[in-house]
C-alpha cells in the first residue's frame, strides 16, 4: 500500500524531517511503500540529510512544494497522519485531498507514557529532540 507521510512540519526543530524519517521506516518495515514530503524535499530541492539550517518558507516554497505533495497524494492509497498533525494547515490540506480521494486514513499511535530523556517532551521525537548530540551533528 503506497502510504502518505503527512505531519507538522514549521515551528519545529529542522521542520521535523527525523519524525517522518522514523515513520516512513516503521511504515517500511510493515510492508507499505511509504511516500515522505522529506524525501520528495531532498531530491527536488536538493537538500541534504536536513534542510538547510536557515531556510525561509516563503510563498513561493510553500506553493512549490504542497503543489509536489498533492500530486503525490493522488498516488497513494492510504494517508498517515503524524502526531500533532492538527495543528498543521498544511496536513488539513493534504487531509482533504486524501478524503476526496477515499484513501484509508492512517494514525500514528502516540504511546502517552512517553517522554523524550533528552527534554521531557511527551511528543514522539526521540531523533529529532534538539537535546540530542546525533540531531545537533546533522546540523
Amino acid at each position: 500500500m503506497r502510504t502518505y507521510i503527512a505531519g507538522p512540519m514549521r515551528g519545529y526543530p529542522r521542520f521535523n524531517f527525523n519524525a517522518f524519517d522514523e515513520a516512513y521506516v516503521k511504515l517500511y518495515a510493515k510492508g507499505h511503500i511509504p511516500i515522505s514530503p522529506t524525501c520528495l524535499d531532498r531530491v527536488f530541492e536538493g537538500w541534504g540529510h536536513l534542510p538547510p539550517k536557515d531556510l525561509v518558507v516563503d510563498d513561493e516554497l510553500k506553493r512549490r512544494v504542497m503543489r509536489r505533495d498533492l500530486a503525490a497524494i493522488f498516488e497513494c492509497d492510504a494517508i498517515y497522519l503524524l502526531h500533532g498533525w492538527k495543528g498543521s494547515e498544511g496536513v488539513a490540506v493534504e487531509l482533504a485531498l486524501a478524503k476526496y480521494l477515499g484513501l484509508k486514513i492512517l494514525y500514528q499511535v502516540v504511546d502517552e507514557s512517553f517522554s523524550c530523556i533528552l527534554c521531557g517532551n511527551s511528543n514522539p521525537h526521540k531523533l529529532s529532540c534538539e537535546n540530542n548530540p546525533a540531531w545537533r551533528e546533522g546540523e
